[in-house]
C-alpha cells in the first residue's frame, strides 16, 4: 500500500524553498485534513474553487507549480483517480 498522507507530508524533498517561519507542522497539517475531511465533495469542491479564484485575482496562481505537484502524487493514485484529477485541473487552469 501507498503512503499516508501525512508520510508523504513529512519527507524531506526538495522544492520550492518557503520563507522562515512558514515551514507547516504535522500538527498543522492535521488540523487542515480534520477541516477539510469534515467537507462533503460538493462543499470541498467550493472551497477550492474559492482559494484558485482568489490566488488568481492576487496573482498567486501558479498553475505549472500545482501541475508539479500533482505529477508527484500520480503514482499513487488509480486511473479513476488520474481521470477525475486530470478533469479537475481543466477546470481550474
Amino acid at each position: 500500500m501507498g503512503k499516508s498522507l501525512f508520510e508523504f507530508a513529512g519527507e524531506k524533498r526538495e522544492g520550492p524553498k518557503v520563507e522562515a517561519g512558514a515551514q507547516t507542522s504535522q500538527e498543522d497539517l492535521k488540523k487542515t485534513f480534520d477541516k477539510y475531511s469534515k467537507l462533503s465533495e460538493g462543499e470541498l469542491m467550493g472551497e477550492l474553487f474559492s482559494q484558485v479564484g482568489k490566488q488568481k485575482r492576487n496573482g498567486t496562481f501558479n498553475f505549472s507549480e500545482l501541475a508539479e505537484k500533482i505529477e508527484a502524487i500520480r503514482p499513487m493514485l488509480s486511473d479513476e483517480q488520474i481521470k477525475n484529477l486530470d478533469k479537475l485541473l481543466d477546470q481550474i487552469r
